[in-house]
């Protein structure tokens, strides 16, 4: 009996040590330990746009492993539809420590999101972030680049692409959105207006956010001198600040005439932001003056009748053909950025760029021209010069700054002098 009695209990014991040695052995299995690299991932909004989604593991994977997912959305984002996942589970390989699936737009949409689960799986252990959030971009964003503008002669309109978030949007290809006339326009196309050479549409080029439409005069006439464009409703993409742009019709201004000497306009900015004495270049007085015959588009027989330094710029008469229209900083007035004004550039055919009366560079040159009214509403004409390349030392300086920036003639573009005239009787 007592015998009976020892050996229950020796196998009882030997059937505990081995539940035991059995329960450590099941617990200390090794597991590859992972979780998702990143708590959120965003997904842009053109078809074909694509994410990686990673997960990462501790240490190297001690075996090949599939990890499954669950997809969830509260916001109707729908695989296959919206989107495409590149397979259905993670695949880890042994010794590997990070895997991935790409996630690729299949439809332009509004905003959605979806969250994506790792399951429980054989071998593994989920670390603390085992789910994320994708967030499927909402429509692009278009916008004119100002909420109003002029047509003198012709002008180009800038519209910009952005993301929701603010960030620049482009296009993979060369690609036109079409232009619309609101019917809130007083001015009629193809009578006061037309697109020039017919194209009626934004062009963008591949990879640029920016593109452009253009408009060229015909005629004014009060009361239908007022354009509204805007953007064709028919792509997927949601209008941002300015929808539309205002646009009055100006039309070109003759400078026919015989004009003298007034001022210096920018004299203070050049001296107060840069140092520089415009008198170095120019100390003109009331008696110079000059005389334009001719049509604004046609060009103007230009001949000058300087005494003081303008006369090492503009050293004898010539040819001044119109080039189109410019689109030029107003830097001396501030601002970020500054305002913008419209030029009517000539390409006069004999000009000294050096200023100088000892040294000479004598080539074509763009100025500037456009029609202002002083304090007084006194009609003036000012001469934007930003085609020079002066020798005299200080200003030699600043010539070489611009050359940082700008890599071609006309290299002062954001460094004119603007010199104002008015009429001879």
């Amino acid at each position: 009996m007592i015998r009976k009695l020892i050996y229950t209990i020796l196998s009882l014991l030997c059937l505990g040590i081995t539940m035991v040695a059995c329960s450590e052995h099941t617990e200390s299995a090794p597991r590859t330990e992972l979780s998702l690299k990143d708590p959120r991932y965003t997904l842009g909004n053109s078809v074909g746009d694509s994410v990686k989604i990673a997960v990462v593991t501790e240490g190297k994977a001690l075996s090949k492993v599939r990890i499954p997912f669950r997809l969830s959305s509260k916001s109707g984002a729908v695989l296959n539809e919206d989107y495409t996942i590149s397979d259905s589970a993670f695949t880890l390989n042994q010794g590997d420590s990070i895997a991935y699936l790409v996630v690729k737009r299949k439809a332009e949409t509004d905003q959605k999101t979806f969250l994506l689960t790792l399951l429980p799986t054989e071998g593994v252990k989920l670390g603390a972030l085992n789910y994320i959030q994708v967030e499927l971009e909402g429509y692009n964003i278009y916008s004119f680049l100002d909420r109003s503008d002029e047509l003198t002669m012709s002008r180009e309109y800038t519209v910009k692409l952005t993301t929701p978030q603010g960030k620049k949007f482009s296009y993979a290809k060369d690609t036109r959105l079409e232009v619309e006339v609101d019917p809130l326009s007083t001015a009629v196309e193809g009578e006061h207006f037309q697109f020039t050479r017919g194209r009626k549409y934004v062009q963008f080029k591949a990879g640029k956010n920016e593109g452009t439409v253009s408009l060229t005069f015909i005629k004014v006439e009060n009361g239908k001198d007022h354009i509204v464009l805007r953007v064709a409703d028919k792509y997927k993409l949601k209008p941002g600040a300015y929808p539309t742009i205002n646009i009055r019709i100006v039309g070109y201004n003759e400078f026919n005439g015989t004009w003298k000497f007034h001022s210096v306009y920018n004299k203070n900015w050049w001296k107060n932001d840069w140092g520089q004495n415009t008198d170095v270049l120019i100390d003109s007085v009331g008696t110079d003056r000059f005389t334009l015959v001719g049509t604004a588009l046609g060009g103007y027989d230009f001949t000058p009748h300087f005494t003081g330094k303008l006369k090492n710029y503009f050293t004898s008469a010539c040819r001044a053909e119109f080039k189109g229209e410019r689109i030029n900083l107003l830097q001396e007035a501030g601002g970020n950025p500054p305002p913008k004004i419209s030029l009517s550039e000539y390409e006069f055919q004999t000009i000294n760029l050096a200023f100088s009366d000892t040294q000479s560079n004598i080539r074509k040159a763009l100025v500037g021209m456009r029609m202002v009214r002083d304090e007084n509403g006194e009609r003036m004409l000012e001469i934007s010069l930003y085609d020079y390349e002066p020798v005299e030392p200080a200003w030699a300086d600043v010539l070489k700054s611009m050359k940082m920036y700008q890599t071609e003639p006309p290299y002062m573009l954001d460094g004119p002098i603007r010199i104002r005239f008015t009429r001879v009787p």
